[in-house]
């Protein structure tokens, strides 16, 4: 292809899956300028983003990642490890978005010796970056609320911690630090609203993070902090039905189909998930139900991880077991997971507790 244009050679070479991109570029210096170039790298997103059949793996209390590829015709995924830097160090992964990840501690204290609490990173292109230490200004110790998504207004990634203080029910004065990718350092922002965070993931949507919270007087509440004028919002949240009082098991924000989502997970026999289809709008909130069923069972959770193919929503149940449900016909289908360990578990069963999310390979630099 030397003696294509590389505007032909690129557009040849972009179509092709990760593996192939990745070896392609040693064959010679123009292939490499051209894949390494950040129109590639952005064009290749916009047509990569469209597939909802790739996964990351992250087995809890465990220091690996492993990227899974599904297959239409068959219900086997198939994994395979990613070596990286920052999974030497025991971290949790909270957040990926255009094929990047972030991962952070959830516990902060003050102390020298802790080294990084924060890590972004391309699992593709095995590129890893410690971001810089941060330190509260007024407490020693404290959970960490964590955000990471894409500023869509300066087009630069960033990270957001909200330092929620462990002083019994106490949650005043919560500090929030922001970090741009390419800077050197945290920005403190002041002060998030009194609110009650309920540990557990984020939702990046719209060019905002989410997490579920409490508001003064005990409601759940749908908390946004928008990553371009760096400020704190409400998102009108859905009926929730007040089932359960165990918030960190029952309740799950995601993102789903590219809206933001809500899963209540504390029904006996079904899961009820709220997608809002219109961002900001509480009307457009719309309530799809997961019953459970022969063949598809659990003991304490169940929850989405993604709408994927053939508009099935992807389901992680005991965070050991993995099914495609269709909304339509109620049928749900087992799935196997081949590449986490070398004796291959029963259908539908992974070999250890894992955290799923939906993963989009990307060349994205860091």
């Amino acid at each position: 292809m030397n003696t294509l244009p590389s505007e032909i050679t690129s557009l040849i070479l972009i179509f092709l899956p990760m593996k192939y991109i990745l070896q392609f570029r040693c064959v010679c210096k123009a292939w490499l300028l051209i894949i390494d170039s950040l129109n590639f790298a952005e064009t290749h997103l916009s047509i990569a983003i469209k597939d909802s059949s790739t996964l990351i793996f992250f087995p809890i209390l465990q220091h690996q990642i492993y990227i899974a590829k599904a297959d239409e015709t068959s219900q086997i995924i198939k994994a395979r490890k990613v070596e990286l830097s920052c999974t030497q160090t025991r971290l949790y992964l909270f957040a990926s978005y255009n094929g990047l990840l972030c991962l952070s501690s959830r516990l902060y204290k003050r102390s020298e010796e802790m080294g990084c609490f924060t890590y972004v990173c391309n699992p593709c292109t095995r590129v890893s970056v410690c971001l810089p230490c941060f330190n509260s200004t007024e407490c020693g110790k404290a959970f960490l609320v964590s955000g990471f998504g894409l500023d869509p207004l300066s087009n630069n990634y960033k990270v957001v911690q909200v330092f929620s203080q462990i002083y019994g029910n106490c949650y005043d004065r919560q500090e929030v630090q922001v970090y741009t990718l390419g800077s050197n350092s945290w920005r403190n922002l002041g002060y998030a609203p009194d609110f009650q965070f309920i540990f557990g993931l984020t939702a990046f949507v719209s060019g905002s993070c989410h997490w579920l919270a409490k508001d003064g007087v005990g409601s759940r509440i749908i908390v946004s902090f928008d990553l371009g004028r760096e400020v704190f919002g409400v998102i009108p949240s859905p009926e929730f039905s007040f089932h359960s009082e165990s918030d960190c098991v029952s309740f799950r924000i995601a993102k789903l189909g590219g809206c933001l989502s809500v899963a209540d997970c504390s029904f006996e026999d079904h899961i009820e998930i709220w997608i809002l289809k219109e961002y900001d709008e509480k009307e457009s909130w719309i309530k799809h139900f997961v019953m459970k069923g022969e063949g598809m069972l659990w003991n304490i959770k169940c929850y989405p991880i993604t709408i994927w193919m053939n508009s099935d929503i992807l389901l992680m149940c005991d965070c050991e077991k993995l099914f495609s449900y269709n909304i339509v016909s109620g049928k749900s289908t087992p799935l196997k997971v081949d590449g986490l360990h070398e004796h291959p578990p029963e259908q539908g069963t992974l070999p250890y507790c894992f955290g799923v999310f939906s993963y989009v390979e990307t060349l994205i630099p860091l």
